[in-house]
């Protein structure tokens, strides 16, 4: 083999090497490409879980409150009954007076 022959084959294997980083270069970049997809779909994902928590919380929250709500006036209905009763006791009681 010549020096020309010698020089052919570094060339071909130096465009080699390049076909195989460019290759190498590419998937790169496509891999990057998908880390970035991936990480907009985990902050979507990540802002709906946050978003779904709140309204949890905030449905909690108003749970709560109408229960407190409904106990006290159940409370207030309870006292009023008792009220009442007492009123119509002392009702009967006059009216047994007087007859």
């Amino acid at each position: 083999m010549g020096a020309a022959e010698d020089l052919q084959e570094k060339i071909k294997r130096l465009e080699n090497i390049t076909r195989v980083y460019e290759k190498l270069s590419r998937l790169t970049e496509q891999e990057l490409s998908n880390a970035y997809e991936m990480i907009k779909m985990y902050e979507v994902i990540n802002d709906f879980t946050r978003k779904e928590l709140i309204q949890i919380k905030e449905t909690a929250q108003a749970r709560e409150a109408v229960s407190n709500l409904g106990s006290e006036e159940l409370k207030k209905s309870f006292a009023r009954i008792t009220e009442l009763e007492a009123a119509n006791k002392k009702l009967q009681e006059e009216r047994t007076k007087l007859q």
